[in-house]
């Protein structure tokens, strides 16, 4: 029998959400007979410990006997156990300065730690991952925004996701003349564009994004080659990118006099160039008044994006002549920020239940085999040693 932890999430990262839900439990139970789960006890989880244990999980304070850990965000280094194997979204990849603490405690542990974002099918596309939901999640906060900076009323709603469930049913008032710019290939990005496509904006051209006025709300979406140029003017190559953005600078800054709006949901690696810097915003030609950061680079390519939000606190204020973060919506010449790093947590129960069936279909069947190149090619740590392809 495999026994599989499931961790409470933990301070400083704590998410309601859970990697494997109740129902997922009762499927993997009945499919494959090979498991055996224990859930330590969380009155903040979004699935409560009696559904655990009906679903026939052990309730335990200690996964000292797990073979398996599995959780969402990053645990705690104080929590996490010496030799073990966890499964969790790590952040650790790009190197930056701010993880260095916790990569020691991976290392010292001996810790082996499977990083879901590195999970791939042939074709080099992730199996797991929750960014159509952070796409979405991201407009509901940009509406929320909207309506507290231009004090209009585009819905009725007492939750965040009521306020969902009525872009579904294209129940929103018509949105302010507002011009909209979006970064992002990925899922992320689509999960905002559908969002955005239910509200009846309208999608437009870059170059009629800079060159035309409209009388209602529009978008543009940019692609990596609408925001970076290489630096020798040369034409846009999208793998030259990927394998040296150092090469590439920003092309960002023509669009930041026409957008009132930056809807951020692009990947970024610390090589890749910034959008803009801190004396672009200074001039008064810079024009954005609202950015929702559904990536969160806490000081990446955003320089706006100074300290990560929350639900609960969503928003900061960013004084453009003093670079300090202000009150939300105090000042209208003020940019108001939101950078949620959990931002699908607002759909906990949804999320986690649909993430966890995705786990159910494609990595529990691998943990049943004496290897898998699967989760051996996702290891950002095996016994506390740093997977040198994936740390940058």
């Amino acid at each position: 029998m495999i026994s599989i932890g499931i961790i409470k999430e933990s301070h400083p990262y704590f998410d309601p959400r859970a990697a494997i839900s109740p129902i997922t439990i009762e499927q993997i139970k009945k499919e494959f007979n090979r498991f055996h789960f224990v859930v330590q006890p969380s009155s903040d989880r979004i699935f409560s410990d009696k559904e655990y244990e009906k679903a026939g999980a052990e309730i335990n304070e200690s996964l000292a006997n797990c073979d398996y850990i599995f959780g969402i965000k990053p645990i705690a280094p104080e929590a996490l156990l010496e030799n073990k194997t966890y499964f969790f979204f790590a952040h650790v990849a790009k190197g930056q300065k701010s993880n260095q603490h916790y990569i020691q405690h991976l290392e010292q542990k001996n810790i082996t730690l499977i990083d879901y974002e590195y999970l791939r099918d042939t074709n080099n596309s992730r199996l797991l991952q929750f960014g159509n939901w952070a796409g979405e999640a991201g407009v509901l906060y940009l509406l929320k925004a909207i309506e507290k900076k231009y004090n209009c009323k585009l819905a009725k709603y007492e939750h965040l996701e009521d306020l969902h469930d009525q872009i579904q049913k294209e129940k929103i008032n018509k949105l302010p003349a507002l011009k909209i710019l979006i970064t992002g290939n990925g899922k992320t990005a689509k999960g905002a564009i559908n969002a955005l496509e239910k509200l009846k904006i309208k999608k437009v051209s870059t170059e009629n994004f800079l060159n035309q006025k409209y009388n209602s709300a529009v978008y543009c979406h940019l692609k990596t080659a609408d925001y970076v140029k290489n630096k020798l003017g040369q034409p846009f190559e999208k793998q030259e990118f990927y394998k040296k953005p150092e090469n590439f600078i920003s092309d960002f800054k023509k669009y930041t006099s026409y957008a009132d709006v930056f809807l951020a949901c692009h990947y970024w690696s610390p090589n890749s160039p910034t959008f803009f810097e801190k004396s672009d915003i200074e001039k008064s030609a810079f024009n954005i008044k609202i950015i929702i950061d559904v990536s969160c680079d806490l000081n990446g390519p955003i320089p706006t994006t100074i300290k990560e939000s929350s639900h609960k606190k969503p928003f900061y204020d960013y004084n453009k002549a003093t670079h300090q973060i202000e009150i939300p919506f105090s000042n209208p010449k003020h940019i108001t920020v939101a950078s949620i790093g959990n931002l699908p947590a607002l759909f906990a129960r949804r999320t986690s239940n649909h993430f966890s069936a995705k786990l159910k279909e494609t990595i529990f069947p691998e943990l049943l085999r004496a290897q898998s190149t699967l989760i051996d090619n996702a290891s950002i740590f095996r016994h506390g040693k740093p997977n040198t392809i994936l740390i940058r």
